[in-house]
């Protein structure tokens, strides 16, 4: 019968401090010892408890990925600065600014989607 994650002791033991605390203290605690876990219990351990892989961030779509590019703090900043350009009559330093943040906006989107 396959043991669940409850059949094990050390998961339900208050946590340790592991700093301050004698190995042998803490190989008691987690239910090992110095030769490490028998074949037996580690087969048990990862039917119960499962692989330990980190967990894996949560994909986000494209249109929240791009919203979230836009929102950055250095394409805001752009944008005002190119709106307060158009509004004293700079045009064409607030098209080069637009373009700039254009650029950031798709090169961040582009360069995190290759990842």
């Amino acid at each position: 019968m396959p043991a669940s994650a409850k059949d094990f002791q050390y998961l339900q033991k208050p946590k340790l401090d592991t700093g301050n605390c004698a190995l042998v203290d803490l190989f008691s605690a987690m239910d090992t010892s110095l030769e490490g876990l028998s074949d037996s219990e580690a087969a048990d351990r990862l039917a119960a408890l499962g692989v330990n892989e980190p967990a894996r961030k949560k994909k986000r779509t494209l249109l929240i990925n791009l919203v979230a590019k836009i929102l950055n703090p250095l394409v805001i900043v752009l944008l005002i600065i190119s709106g307060f350009s158009f509004y004293f009559g700079e045009k064409i330093s607030a098209t080069l600014v637009v373009l700039m943040a254009i650029a950031s906006v798709v090169l961040s989107f582009v360069q995190e989607l290759r990842v």
